[in-house]
């Protein structure tokens, strides 16, 4: 089974200069990104802990952060980016202290709303199943530009971000829908 790493670097021989990733600051092409995760994925490889936490922001250092922690064998643990950090050094402690089955690639936590933040393992079949599932259902091909405007650490945006990267297709993130026109103008 193809991991998400093995789509990008398909992607990236294929069509190298098409847009994976955009947002307001700029660009990012399937080649640029496979470049930055393989550079980061050999810094990542170093360190001891499977696990890699890491604050969600919309910018592109936490989707080469993301996938370069995949590509270096690690289990992605992506917490809200204004996460206090008395919480985050918790969710740090308790995960890379846990005894999480060889399949898992991600552990999504939620935000707590009803209670204590719980977390989920996900396994990359996972990710990939439910990225073919999001592809037949709701037909992502290579022309799409998704717009993704939620947290990147919820499920609700990284399961539009795995279908978008299987068929080479093109995600625009935004830091939630506080600036209307700017949403538009991306819709155009």
């Amino acid at each position: 089974m193809n991991r998400l790493e093995d789509y990008l670097r398909e992607h990236a021989q294929s069509s190298p200069q098409r847009i994976a990733f955009q947002n307001s600051d700029g660009i990012l092409t399937y080649s640029e990104l496979w470049t930055a995760v393989c550079e980061r994925a050999s810094e990542i490889e170093s360190e001891t802990s499977r696990v890699y936490v890491l604050r969600s922001a919309h910018d592109f250092d936490f989707i080469i952060d993301y996938f370069a922690a995949h590509k270096a064998g690690k289990v992605v643990v992506p917490l809200e980016k204004d996460l206090p950090d008395a919480q985050f050094q918790g969710i740090l402690e308790l995960t890379s202290q846990a005894d999480m089955p060889g399949d898992v690639t991600d552990i999504l936590f939620t935000t707590g709303t009803t209670g204590k933040q719980k977390g989920t393992m996900i396994s990359q079949g996972i990710i990939i199943c439910d990225a073919e599932n999001l592809i037949d259902a709701q037909g992502f091909s290579s022309d799409l530009t998704f717009i993704i405007t939620g947290p990147l650490n919820h499920i609700g945006s990284l399961s539009k971000i795995w279908p978008s990267i299987i068929v080479g297709a093109s995600i625009y993130i935004m830091d939630g829908l506080k600036d209307l026109p700017a949403f538009f103008k991306v819709v155009k």
